[in-house]
C-alpha cells in the first residue's frame, strides 16, 4: 500500500513538473492582475478605431439599420419617412448605431485578449477544445444577426404596421361634392421634380405628401 501512494505521489510529481515545463514561469496574483489590465487595455484599445470610423459613417449606417421599416411601411401604404420629436433624436439614434456596430466587428478582438489571457492556464486538450468551438461560435453568431435583419425583422415590422394601421388609421367620411366645386388634377410622381414653378402641387409616392 505505500508502495501503491508512493507511486501515485511520484506520477503526481511528474504531471506537475510537465505543466510547469510548459509555461514559462509561475505568475504571481500581482502579475496576473497586471497581464488582465493589459489584455483589457488591448482590447479597449482596439474598438476606438472602429468607433471612429463607424461615427464618420453613422448616418449610411443607421440607414441600412432601417432599411427593413421603411420596406414595411412602404408596403403597408404608409409614408416611408420617419419623424424626429427631438433635436438630438437622429444624432443619439446614429451613435448608437455605431456604438452597436463597433461592438459587433471589435467583440471578436475582445474575445480574443480573453482568450490570450486564460490560454496559458490551460491544457493542450483543453486549448483544442477551444479551437473548435471558436470557429463554430463566429459562424452561428453571424448566421443569427443575418437571420434577425432578414427574416425576423421584415416579418414582426410588417405584422406590428398593418396591425396599427388597420387599428388606429380611420378612413375620412365621403360625400358628394358641392355643385359648382371641381377638383383639379393633381399629378402623383415618384420623385419630386427639379426646379419645380412657383405654386406648384404634385404628390410624391415615398413620402405621401
Amino acid at each position: 500500500e505505500r508502495k501503491t501512494v508512493f507511486d501515485q505521489s511520484k506520477v503526481l510529481g511528474k504531471m506537475i513538473a510537465r505543466r510547469n515545463a510548459r509555461a514559462p514561469s509561475v505568475m504571481g496574483l500581482g502579475e496576473h492582475l497586471q497581464e488582465l489590465r493589459k489584455r483589457l487595455i488591448y482590447a479597449i484599445v482596439g474598438l476606438i478605431p472602429i468607433f471612429i470610423v463607424a461615427c464618420i459613417y453613422g448616418r449610411q449606417i443607421l440607414d441600412i439599420v432601417l432599411m427593413p421599416v421603411r420596406a414595411a411601411l412602404h408596403n403597408a401604404g404608409e409614408p416611408s419617412a420617419l419623424q424626429t420629436t427631438s433635436v438630438f433624436e437622429a444624432f443619439y439614434n446614429a451613435f448608437k448605431a455605431a456604438a452597436i456596430v463597433t461592438l459587433i466587428i471589435g467583440g471578436p478582438g475582445g474575445i480574443y485578449q480573453v482568450w490570450k489571457f486564460i490560454a496559458p492556464g490551460l491544457y493542450s486538450r483543453e486549448r483544442r477544445f477551444v479551437y473548435i468551438l471558436a470557429p463554430l461560435s463566429l459562424i452561428l453568431s453571424l448566421s443569427a444577426l443575418a437571420f434577425m435583419y432578414f427574416i425576423i425583422m421584415p416579418t414582426m415590422l410588417g405584422f406590428l404596421i398593418t396591425f396599427n394601421a388597420g387599428t388606429f388609421n380611420a378612413k375620412p367620411l365621403a360625400g358628394p361634392l358641392p355643385t359648382g366645386i371641381t377638383l383639379p388634377p393633381i399629378p402623383v410622381l415618384q420623385l419630386d421634380p427639379i426646379d419645380p414653378p412657383l405654386s406648384a402641387e404634385w404628390i410624391n409616392t415615398e413620402v405621401m405628401g
